[in-house]
């Protein structure tokens, strides 16, 4: 008995179904970590509204001043940065470094008390964001992240080939909701899938761009621009604020000329020179002759030019 070669359709369901077990439950960790991160703002002050917010009251203290409390706290600390109150209500906050622990420490800036520290590692939001990296493992986690990333491109575009509507109309755009059973949550899953895949895919590959493999190939494509763009550009062999040289039409027609004398000077010998006026050594009558012929022709061509010369050069707004 020969087995049957499976439809291509069969492997893409079969591919759909593993990715789906392998994606879904780094997508939901990394779905609820990146919230966390994403409303970190909202969920401080929930949190920590007793280190966040301060009654205002009087002028409130410089920077140097609650510099000096902290380091009256802090002797043995290192400042690493300085974030001051956003508004009236909120407190100035130091980090400062202490040992090998780095720590937040909160400060009321009217009073000049300390409120509180908070350690830059030990708390919910860089906890999220540490998961939502690696995992809490390093570089192991980070390769299974983006590997998850990767299989979840794999479970898009197969599950857009299993929604493709191959003729048929209902559960393409929307789900059949009077139908019952399997059928209506076959619709559900496909008609969501559908509609979130562009948001989905976006999501993926822009996330991909900060892991550690793809990502860094990513960025050293972006980074590599050709030489000539920023190094290898022609460069001038002068120095800024040196004179130019004159060019050589203004040499030979001469600097000190006006404009319109050097173009129509020029003009008259190109003119010269297409008409034969420039005088041949005399060999005799014959010769003499015809340069005189030429240059009676010449001459009456000569004088039709300049009145043309003439006219152009006045519609230019220049006069003799």
């Amino acid at each position: 008995m020969k087995n049957s070669t499976p439809s291509f359709y069969n492997l893409a369901w079969r591919w759909h179904f593993y990715a789906g077990l392998f994606v879904i439950p780094f997508m939901i960790m990394l779905s609820l970590t990146g919230i966390i991160y994403l409303f970190k703002p909202q969920l401080d002050q929930l949190m920590y509204a007793d280190l966040l917010q301060v009654e205002a009251s009087g002028q409130p203290l410089s920077a140097d001043e609650m510099l000096g409390r902290v380091r009256a706290v802090y002797p043995q600390g290192s400042i690493g940065k300085y974030l001051p109150p956003v508004d009236a209500n909120s407190s100035a906050q130091f980090v400062v470094k202490v040992g090998e622990r780095t720590r937040t420490v909160f400060v009321d800036p009217y009073q000049g008390a300390i409120l509180g520290t908070q350690d830059t590692r030990n708390n919910l939001q860089a906890l999220a964001r540490a998961v939502h990296a690696d995992l809490l493992i390093g570089t192991p986690g980070d390769r299974l992240i983006e590997l998850a990333a990767g299989w979840g491109v794999v479970l898009v575009v197969s599950g857009l080939y299993l929604w493709w509507p191959r003729g048929r109309g209902a559960g393409v755009l929307w789900p059949r909701l009077s139908a019952g059973g399997r059928l209506f949550w076959r619709d559900l899953h496909a008609v969501t899938g559908f509609w979130g895949a562009l948001l989905l895919l976006f999501m993926l590959l822009t996330g991909m761009t900060w892991t550690g493999f793809w990502g860094k190939q990513f960025a050293g494509a972006w980074n590599q621009f050709p030489a000539a763009m920023w190094d290898q550009v022609p460069t001038s062999d002068r120095q800024a604020g040196e004179p130019q040289p004159e060019p050589q039409a203004d040499r030979a027609l001469g600097a000190g000329e006006h404009p319109a004398a050097r173009i129509r000077s020029a003009r008259r010998a190109q003119w010269r020179g297409r008409a034969g006026l420039y005088r041949q050594p005399d060999r005799g009558p014959a010769a003499g002759g015809g340069y005189r012929q030429r240059a009676r022709r010449a001459s009456g061509l000569q004088h039709q030019l300049s009145e043309h010369a003439d006219r152009g050069l006045y519609h230019l707004g220049v006069r003799r």
